[in-house]
Formats: structure tokens, sequence, C-alpha cells
């Protein structure tokens, strides 16, 4: 069975709704954590009943669970460890045949059940929901993906801070804008409330939540304007780069906005030997450092000579020691 890739968020809120209807009689609905997909699906289905599922459960409590619910949508949510119990297995078979009606059965005798009225085998018109973040390999899961329809959820930041805006259920306007534009980890909604846990007791900078490289501590940590400087400033060394952007950036920072920047294709960066140590200089893309002029026989070769670095020199054959290295 093929897997429908859901990008939208109101894609995924038509597609709760279908399944509240039962328009879509056996779904599996995977995807990375974080991403809101039980809390759209269950507003999706809103108030029409349905039995949801959540954590580690006994067969016999689902068993239960399923007789007393008959008929009614039931939604599995984050229940990887339920789903290892072979009779919970047997039990989900069942559940999610495509017949119109399904024959549950526990299929030992069970003195619980005797005395709680629930008979060993009953009919049901249930529909199955299955959220995860992940699809396992054995178990039950091959069954679930041949019966099931798959549907993979993965959004964008954007996508998913545009429907945070839209719900209102978040309101530092700093931290989404941010988490919008700037963060590079895996889009995961939680990490709004840990920013803003961090943002509040002002403790280090929220900023890193969203993945270190990500940060902008100062507008000068910006690709674009690296880029900028760069072009306006052939040649130039990281050490020169740092003090033209600001000495507050820090030296991690602008060496991620400098791979940015060079990956963007504006500029290229450029190493050679002067004064017998390496040194990494800047250009735009498109031009050539100057060749050094040619010796003649009696004079030195400069690369030979013992290297000397002068505090305070900034020249486009400059060295930066402590974060060339990574640039190499």
């Amino acid at each position: 069975m093929s897997t429908l890739r859901i990008t939208k968020m109101k894609d995924l809120k038509k597609l709760g709704r279908n399944i509240a209807t039962g328009k879509v009689p056996a779904v599996m609905v995977v995807g990375p954590p974080g991403q809101r997909k039980t809390q759209t699906l269950m507003e999706a289905i809103g108030k029409r009943p349905h039995l949801p599922l959540r954590g580690r459960l006994s067969a016999l409590y689902l068993y239960e669970e399923l007789y007393r619910h008959r008929d009614l949508l039931v939604v599995l949510d984050d229940t990887a460890e339920m789903l290892k119990d072979r009779n919970v297995q047997e039990l989900l078979r069942d559940l999610s045949e495509s017949t119109k009606t399904k024959r549950i059965s526990w299929r030992t005798q069970s003195k619980i059940l005797e005395e709680k009225g629930i008979p060993n085998s009953f009919v049901t018109t249930s529909h199955l929901c299955v959220v995860a973040n992940v699809i396992g390999t054995g178990g039950v899961w091959p069954a679930l993906k041949s019966r099931c329809m798959e549907v993979e959820v993965e959004f964008t930041w954007e996508e998913l801070i545009e429907d945070v805006r839209r719900q209102m259920w978040f309101k530092d306007e700093e931290i989404l804008t941010y988490a919008e534009k700037n963060a590079r980890c895996r889009p995961d909604l939680r990490l709004l409330d840990k920013a803003l846990n961090q943002k509040r007791i002002r403790l280090g900078d929220w900023r890193l939540v969203f993945g270190s490289a990500a940060v902008h501590l100062s507008p000068a940590v910006d690709p674009t304007r690296i880029a900028d400087a760069i072009v306006s400033s052939p040649g130039i060394s990281l050490r020169g780069l740092h003090r033209q952007l600001g000495n507050n950036v820090k030296k991690e920072l602008l060496n991620d906005a400098l791979e940015q920047a060079i990956s963007g294709g504006r500029i290229r960066k450029e190493k050679r030997l002067t004064g017998g140590r390496p040194a990494v200089t800047f250009w735009p893309a498109g031009s050539q450092p100057p060749q050094p002029p040619e010796r003649t026989k009696s004079e030195p070769d400069p690369t030979a000579a013992e290297a000397t670095l002068v505090e305070g020199d900034v020249s486009p054959g400059d060295t930066y020691p402590d974060i060339a290295g990574a640039m190499l």
C-alpha cells in the first residue's frame, strides 16, 4: 500500500475529519515527535464519540475497552510498548480487518472477563487510527502496514509556526519569529516551551534550544552581511572579518555563518602558506587572489622564514590560528 505524505496542517485536519466520519476504516499516521499530530487529529475529531488509548496498556484491558466502546473510532497514540504484546497484536489484527464488521476475540479463558460479564468474542464496526513516531518492523506492524492507509506527516518550521499563530496557544512572538526564520534543528514545537522557560529565568541563551548553529547573538552573524563584507574587502582574513563585524561576535557562530555564506555561492575561501604557516582568506566568488611576485635566485623564500604574528595586525594574509583550522 502506497504512503500518503502530508506537509500541510490543513490536510492533516481534513484527514482527521474523514477518520472521524468513518471514511477511512484503518489508518496509521506516522511522523516525528513534537509536530502536533495527535492534537490536530483530536481537534478534527472534535466531540464525535471515540475511544482514545495512550501509553502501555495490558491486552486484557484493551479487550475490555474495545468491548465497552463497540462501534466507536479507536485511536491508539504512543503505544509502541503495548504493541509488543502478542495478545495486543492479535486484537489489532482483528480490528484492522477491511470488512465493515469485525469479530474481536479473546482466545483464552479468563475469569476476570467472566466476572465482568464480558464475552470471549464480540462483533464491532469500530475503525482504527494508530498514531506513531516511527513504524516498527516486526510484531503487528507488517499486518497494520498491509491493512491500514499509511500517512507520513512532516511539517516545516514555517508551517508549524503559522498554525501556532492561528491557534494562539503560544504568545511569545520573539521566539516564534526566531524559530520560523533561524531554527536549523528538526521541527519540534516542544522546543517553544523549552526556549520560553530558559528565557524567563535568564540563564544562558534560549536560542541555543533551536540548534547552536542557528544562533544569531548579533546581526553581524548573518551570511548575507558576511558575504557583503567580504565582497567589499577581498582577501580579508578571519581575524579581520571578526574585528570588522564586531568583537562581541562569538567565533564559532562566525565560523558557521561563513560556511553558510560559502555554500550560498557568493564567496569562497582561499588557503595558502604565508610566512611558513597556513592562512585562510576570503574572496568574492569570481575573483582571483593576487599571485606573489616571482623571486630571483638571490631572494630568500618567504615561506621558509619563521612566522610571526603581530598583535593587532589585520591584513589579507593574516592568520587566525584559533579557528582557522576549523575552516581548512
